[in-house]
């Protein structure tokens, strides 16, 4: 008799409470639930920012003095961070995740993609005309990529969403105009 009672209770409080969570998680998938995957579309050219050196600030340009020709190899540094911007249009995935994903995919930092500092490069060589002294403008474009988030491990299934990635400056940076004075 004993035994048929805790049977009893324990059909009356315990198995509703599992068959209620049972159908709440069918009906409401919690975010994360469902595969899928970030497709990289393109990559684009974003803004162009020039930057002016000159004899004045870098006294490697200046061959005033100089009876032949001077050849300078200048190496230029420009730091960034990467930025991810993600647009879902759905909540069957967690934004977490999605950037989770895109880290993996361009091979970002890890522990802090957006905080991370990086550095593009350029190396330049110029050449000074004797008795001359050089300005030089350089120009650096940023870098974007474009995908989507689609449903499926193979990013077959429906759009979940899109994004855009920075992702630094494309090397190296080009020589726009060389002034020599």
């Amino acid at each position: 008799m004993i035994k048929r009672n805790q049977c009893s209770r324990f059909a009356k409080v315990v198995l509703p409470l599992l068959i209620g969570a049972f159908l709440f998680s069918a009906c409401y998938p919690g975010s994360g639930d469902i595969e899928f995957a970030v497709k990289h579309i393109i990559d684009s050219p974003g803004e162009q920012i020039t930057e002016v050196l000159s004899y004045v600030n870098n006294a490697a340009l200046d061959n005033s003095m100089g009876a032949a020709p001077l050849q300078v190899q200048i190496q230029l540094e420009r730091t960034y961070r990467n930025q991810i911007i993600e647009r879902l249009n759905t909540e069957e995935v967690s934004s977490q995740r999605v950037r989770e994903k895109i880290v993996e995919l361009y091979k970002l930092s890890p522990n802090d993609p957006e905080g991370a500092i990086q550095g593009a490069l350029c190396p330049l060589s110029v050449v000074i005309p004797a008795g001359k002294k050089a300005e030089i403008t350089i120009e650096w474009t940023e870098r974007w990529a474009e995908g989507v988030i689609n449903e499926g491990v193979e990013a077959q299934g429906k759009q979940l969403g899109t994004y855009t990635v920075f992702l630094g400056y494309i090397e190296p940076c080009s020589l726009i105009r060389q002034e020599n004075k």
